[in-house]
């Protein structure tokens, strides 16, 4: 849902947080050791920038839950019912090729 929405949903007052990705950075400063830069960006890029899943601690199974279930939520229902996308194949193929491009697109997607 998005914050204009949650308003008209839900009468008095609600607290706004937004949680935003990891930059490199911090992401480099969250685990403590600013060295092996290239093994840690791949990590990075392969087990996402988002917080939760720095506590997830290379748990990959549970990290790709995770992410799955960000995909599912936003992208896949948020987007579907906001835009009333009924091609949802369509979708996807634009996603991949948004996300990935040429590479190949793991199976959560």
């Amino acid at each position: 849902m998005l914050s204009g929405e949650i308003a008209t949903l839900i009468s008095g007052r609600y607290v706004q947080i937004e949680m935003l990705p990891l930059s490199f950075k911090e992401y480099m400063e969250s685990t403590g050791d600013m060295n092996e830069r290239g093994i840690k960006y791949v990590q990075y890029l392969e087990n996402s920038s988002f917080p939760y899943a720095l506590e997830l601690k290379g748990q990959q199974e549970e990290i790709r839950d995770y992410l799955e279930g960000i995909y599912n939520t936003i992208v896949v229902k948020d987007i579907v019912s906001r835009k009333k996308i009924t091609d949802m194949m369509m979708l996807k193929s634009v996603l991949r090729y948004m996300l990935l491009g040429s590479r190949q697109m793991p199976d959560i997607y």
